[in-house]
């Protein structure tokens, strides 16, 4: 009997370590993982400059995150987030999945640059559909794809874009992009890889920017550069 209750106790002294170091450690465990999915999925480099989580209240912000433009586009960032917050069901944090009670991005700027036949948010979004691609950046491992999580609420809010071409001086443009709001990421299915709450959070609003994009060209009687902006849009 001293034995079992002896092998008890040393589970339970591991296990409190585990969670000990886990509590220590969230967030440059998250910083991790936000930089290495964000990079897999998107094709392209993904940076966040700090992150800070309060485990009593469960709630959280991650700050001067950015997307950088793929490969062969100009250097600079299509996407620039100044803060996210979140909140987590701080319970499920040793668990899978673990559940994100809500994430909100406000005030975030896109940035579309086209480039002939090509735009950078485009190329972002088949790397997204394709299941990402290597940039070369270096993300490299599997993003922390043993643990599953669900994310009850996203929302996307008062972003503003702007509209750029290559050889067409006269786009220049900046447009609001409509709030994008996800809800049960993962609910279903009992839990998702962050790789794929990742495409699933990031599609829609990529799209979105897409479309606004061509409604904006075509509201502002830029006839002669259609031809040109259709392809950048993917038409």
């Amino acid at each position: 009997m001293k034995k079992i209750l002896g092998g008890l106790f040393g589970l339970v002294v591991l296990a409190g370590i585990g969670f000990y170091l886990l509590v220590a450690n969230i967030d440059g465990i998250v910083k991790n993982v936000v930089e290495t999915v964000g990079t897999e999925v998107t094709g392209t480099r993904v940076r966040l400059a700090s992150v800070e989580i309060d485990l009593q209240s469960g709630k959280g912000s991650l700050k001067g995150l950015t997307i950088a433009n793929p490969e062969g586009f100009a250097k600079g960032d299509a996407f620039s987030l100044a803060e996210i917050t979140l909140g987590l069901d701080v319970g499920t944090l040793s668990k899978s999945p673990v559940v994100i009670n809500q994430i909100i991005v406000d005030g975030a700027t896109v940035n579309y640059l086209g480039q002939g036949n090509k735009s950078n948010l485009q190329t972002i979004l088949d790397n997204l559909k394709s299941g990402g691609s290597d940039s070369g950046s270096g993300s490299g491992g599997s993003g922390g794809d043993d643990t599953l999580i669900i994310i009850d609420e996203f929302r996307f809010t008062d972003a503003n874009m702007t509209i750029a071409m290559e050889g067409v001086p006269e786009l220049n443009k900046n447009v609001v992009i409509s709030d994008v709001i996800s809800k049960d990421i993962g609910r279903k299915a009992g839990g998702v890889t962050p790789a794929e709450a990742a495409t699933e959070i990031m599609q829609p609003i990529v799209e979105r920017a897409v479309r606004q994009g061509i409604n904006a060209v075509s509201d502002g009687g830029l006839d002669k550069a259609m031809d040109k902006v259709k392809g950048i849009f993917g038409k």
